[in-house]
């Protein structure tokens, strides 16, 4: 490859979730309806992506009821139904 083509490669976003926040937000909609993923990584190299993708695109979906607005617990276990397993250094303190 050239300097020339390297550069370009490097330099040409690769990704289809590139776009307005509407456009981000029907995409994750598509993929999440479609069964195509089960969760997203956010990802980014530009200054403030995350901030935007927070204040743009996550009230879109939860206007249209696929991201929460609220949890069910304090802890991701807690939220996850996991329970909390028994400590066995103080079950046994107390048994002692």
């Amino acid at each position: 490859m050239t300097l020339r083509q390297v550069a370009i490669r490097a330099s040409t976003p690769r990704s289809e979730f590139i776009g307005s926040p509407a456009y981000i937000a029907d995409l994750v909609q598509r993929w999440f309806e479609e069964e195509a993923a089960d969760g997203f990584v956010i990802r980014t190299t530009v200054p403030h992506a995350l901030d935007d993708f927070v204040e743009l695109v996550v009230p879109i979906l939860q206007e249209r009821g696929i991201y929460r607005t609220e949890y069910e617990a304090d802890t991701l276990r807690g939220n996850l139904g996991i329970s909390i397993p028994a400590n066995r250094y103080t079950k046994e303190a107390i048994t002692k």
